[in-house]
Parts: structure tokens; C-alpha cells; sequence
């Protein structure tokens, strides 16, 4: 994620007509939180990663003891879908907070002329507008949450076939 650093020169900044350093100091504010949500989003997956595989530890060590997985095996189930739904969840309300965090980061880049030639750059612009098309489109940020729905699902399985 490109950050405008704290020293830019506001002669740098072009084609506004009041209000630059406000843009700047927006733009860092959002900038960082967008990189908080993506860190967070992070977290939430490892973490519901590391719940499923001790889970598969605890399924392991009950699989000798058959009598005792039967005992656990339901309840297991809906801590699992529990788990897959509420990942599935805030996921995607923290995509949706990406998205419209991404969108005024643009915004604010526009209004700073970063994707206008000759605006900082001779011949180019600072930020090539071709990629700002394509990084909205990025599923990996997404959906990266489905690994982990992939896990539980794997976890449910294993439940129900021993």
C-alpha cells in the first residue's frame, strides 16, 4: 500500500484549489486504516485456521476411543459451522469496509493528480491508471476467507466419516 509520506511539499500537489494538506492527512488516515482492516482480515483467518487444527488434534486423539468421538461428534459440528459462519461474516463486512476505504483512497489520489500526466512526472503519471482498474477486481482480498471455510468443511468431514 503506497502511503504519501509526512514531508511531501504541498507545491507538489497540482490542480487543487483549496484544501491540500486536509487531503493529505486524509489520505494517510485512510491508508492506514485500510492496511489495519487487511491485517485484521489476516489475523481472523490464521486464527480460525488454528481453531480447526486443534480441533483435528482433539479428533485424532478421540479416534482410538470411538465411543467418546460419537459423544463429540455433533457438538463438534456446530462449533464448526459456528466458527465457518462467523468468519463468513465479518469478512465480509470487513471487505465491504476495504472496498469503500480503497475507493476513497482513489478518490483522494485523483484529486491529487496522481493519475494525470505530466502532473508529477514528465511524460507519465505517478499512479498508471490501467492498474487502479484491475486492483478492485484483486479476489484474493476478497475471498481469501474461503481457505479457511475450506478447513472447516475438511474438519466437518473428517467428524462425519469416523
Amino acid at each position: 500500500m503506497t502511503t504519501i509520506p509526512a514531508n511531501i511539499p504541498l507545491s507538489m500537489v497540482s490542480g487543487l484549489q483549496a484544501g491540500p494538506a486536509v487531503l493529505i492527512e486524509a489520505y494517510k488516515k485512510h491508508s492506514a486504516e485500510l492496511l489495519a482492516l487487511e491485517a485484521s482480515q489476516e489475523k481472523l483467518v490464521a486464527l480460525v485456521l488454528a481453531t480447526y487444527s486443534a480441533g483435528a488434534t482433539i479428533v485424532a486423539g478421540l479416534l482410538e476411543k470411538t465411543a467418546a468421538l460419537h459423544q463429540v461428534r455433533w457438538p463438534l459440528v456446530a462449533l464448526a459451522l459456528l466458527i465457518g459462519a462467523f468468519t463468513i461474516y465479518t469478512s465480509q463486512g470487513r471487505n465491504r469496509a476495504r472496498r469503500l476505504t480503497r475507493q476513497f483512497l482513489v478518490r483522494v489520489e485523483a484529486a491529487l493528480d496522481f493519475y494525470r500526466a505530466g502532473a508529477y512526472l514528465a511524460d507519465a503519471p505517478l499512479y498508471d491508471p490501467a492498474a487502479y482498474v484491475a486492483f478492485p477486481s484483486a479476489t484474493f482480498l476478497n475471498h481469501g476467507y474461503w481457505i479457511a471455510i475450506a478447513a472447516g468443511v475438511a474438519f466437518i468431514a473428517t467428524l462425519l466419516l469416523f
